[in-house]
């Protein structure tokens, strides 16, 4: 295994070295609770994971999870669906967890352009990788012909991305000491993804792991950094259209197994963070912007640890309107780092909390409001099956705004979009960036773009600039909501908080919402049987049962008594009818 021989050459390093050079420390609070609930599957199972992906689905505007699973051995890959208010249960049919392989990542994007979500996944030990049609909610069909299931090589991880934006999402694969794979999708015809020669990009004998893909110069096509372990250097190739691309080497010389691209000082230019193994110092790249586009080594505190880093991923865990970072450690603690936001945007370590003091081998981390109470909460894929963590953001007063960007067919995951956002943050403008990408940190990936606005309760303007070319703007947005954005529309469409069941159930918003202590909530059965009222709060804990009884079809209205005066915050009622669950957010104030 790969990862062992790297641990295994720098067995003389002592874990102490993470105090030494660790650079400016973050004092703040910050509020995050580990997940623990045995009855939670995500944080129950215990596989050997690589990456997780925050994906919606089923279509109710909150986020399920994928992680792979395997790495040097045959494991099945886990699906969770997520049951609102913060709780999962494990999809335990289907070809997508019945497959046993040694998974490492996977990688969501409509290939096909029937608006379901597809599903590729990459499989070391060349045993092959895996393709799948999304059917809708947690149903997938597994392709058994065509070269991405058929070529064979040490795969590592993948991505889905529109080389040459013709609205057709090609895939890329990154593979070790070997070609990488590249797909070109042939589009309406059939969605065939034909493998292109790959040999004028790599050489093929790289110790190639991560392959992230975003528009480094803003010209519209997205470049791919390559990150090689050992002492080789990294690469990046800058896209010029036409299948066409010039290749630059990042001379580190550093074993790079993860890397993610943030524009964390809102200048309009992605940044890179490479973080690397071995007992060696993450890298923080500062993207010049115009004319060059130079990806230049910034002094930083995330350059300061030594350590066997493997996952990162940028998020603005406490809405003050700059990227924060986590890196994942393999074998000790991980790390993060709290952006100070302008003029400097310096980072500083934050020393305490479960995140960064829980030791572990993590791998990949994605972030991801799974709740929807508008806090980032973090995921973290454990490689030696000890346990993967989930921990819940508890969350600052902050205003935020999550966006989810529908594109135009065939890429109906706008993969390639770039969003920019306008608002007026500590009484001065901020504009903050975001690019759609399927796959980020190690084998990690959220669709969704998350933007925090400190005390601006109103976004002045957002801006989409779609794969396909087009613009779309919106102006005087309300904070503290997750928007659908469609392309072509001039309306805002906000995904209810609820769940409208095919198999009958539906349950309505609350009214008012907020509410001091009372509220009134309908729902509605397509058949008679045991219907049940639940409180809980942002945490999953069951607060009270407020009905439980016997309904006939149809409409049913019910006014609710808070008990106990609970104190401001965000709450869940939660409706059960039989197999069926529905759930609506709504707030208490005083």
């Amino acid at each position: 295994m790969l990862v062992d021989m790297l641990r295994t050459s720098v067995a003389a390093l002592a874990i102490a070295c993470l105090a030494c050079c660790a650079g400016p420390e973050w004092s703040g609070a910050q509020t995050f609770v580990r997940v623990t609930d045995p009855t939670n599957p995500i944080v129950a199972d215990r596989f050997h994971s690589g990456g997780g992906c925050f994906v919606d689905l089923v279509g109710d505007g909150y986020l399920d999870l994928f992680v792979a699973n395997g790495n040097a051995v045959s494991e099945p890959n886990a699906l969770y669906r997520n049951l609102r208010p913060g709780g999962f249960v494990k999809v335990v049919t289907g070809s997508v967890v019945g497959d046993g392989g040694s998974s490492i990542g996977g990688t969501f994007g409509d290939f096909d352009g029937d608006g379901r979500l597809d599903l590729f996944v990459t499989n070391r030990n060349n045993i092959g990788n895996f393709l799948y049609r999304g059917l809708g909610d947690t149903l997938f069909s597994k392709v058994t012909s065509g070269a991405p299931v058929t070529d064979i090589a040490n795969s590592n991880s993948s991505s889905w991305v529109d080389v040459d934006r013709d609205g057709n999402l090609d895939l890329y694969v990154v593979n070790f000491q070997g070609n990488d794979f590249l797909y070109r999708n042939a589009g309406a015809s059939d969605f065939t993804l034909a493998r292109v020669d790959t040999t004028a990009l790599t050489p093929g004998t790289e110790f190639s792991i991560p392959g992230a893909w975003a528009d480094v110069n803003n010209d519209g096509y997205d470049d791919l950094f390559v990150g090689n372990a050992g002492t080789q250097s990294d690469d990046l190739f800058v896209n010029h259209g036409g299948w066409f691309f010039t290749r630059t080497v990042i001379a580190d010389g550093l074993a790079t197994l993860g890397a993610s691209w943030g524009d964390y000082d809102n200048d309009g230019n992605l940044d890179l963070v490479g973080v690397h193994y071995l007992g060696q110092r993450c890298t923080l790249y500062h993207n010049s912007g115009s004319p060059t586009f130079a990806l230049t080594p910034v002094a930083s505190a995330v350059a300061a640890l030594s350590g066997s880093w493997v996952g990162s991923a940028w998020g603005d865990y406490d809405n003050d309107g700059s990227l924060d970072l986590f890196v994942a450690q393999d074998g000790g603690a991980s790390v993060l780092y709290h952006n100070d936001g302008p003029p400097a945007y310096s980072f500083t370590r934050v020393l305490t909390g479960p995140i960064v003091t829980d030791a572990g081998n993590a791998f990949g981390a994605v972030w991801g409001d799974y709740d929807r109470d508008g806090q980032l909460d973090l995921f973290i894929a454990d490689r030696l099956a000890l346990g993967n963590r989930l921990y819940h953001n508890e969350g600052t007063a902050n205003h935020w705004l999550t966006v989810r960007c529908r594109g135009a067919a065939p890429n109906t995951a706008a993969i390639g979009a770039r969003v920019r956002l306008d608002a007026t943050i500590a009484g001065s403008p901020r504009r903050q960036y975001r690019e759609v990408t399927s796959q980020t940190g190690y084998n990690s990936g959220n669709l969704d773009q998350h933007f925090g606005l400190g005390d601006a309760s109103v976004v002045d303007s957002l801006v989409i600039d779609w794969p396909s070319g087009r613009r779309d703007t919106w102006a005087g947005l309300a904070a503290d909501a997750f928007l659908a954005l469609d392309e072509g529309s001039g309306t805002v469409s906000v995904e209810p908080p609820v769940l409208s069941s095919a198999l009958g159930v539906r349950l309505d918003r609350v009214a008012p919402n907020p509410c001091v202590r009372d509220f009134r909530v309908g729902f509605q059965l397509a058949r008679a049987g045991r219907a049940r009222l639940e409180l809980f709060d942002v945490r999953g804990r069951r607060i009270a049962s407020v009905v439980d009884g016997w309904f006939e079809p149809g409409v049913h209205r019910e006014h609710v008594a808070l008990p106990n005066g609970p104190a401001p915050g965000v709450y869940f009622v939660r409706l059960t009818a039989g197999p069926n669950t529905a759930t609506a957010r709504f707030a208490v104030v005083r």
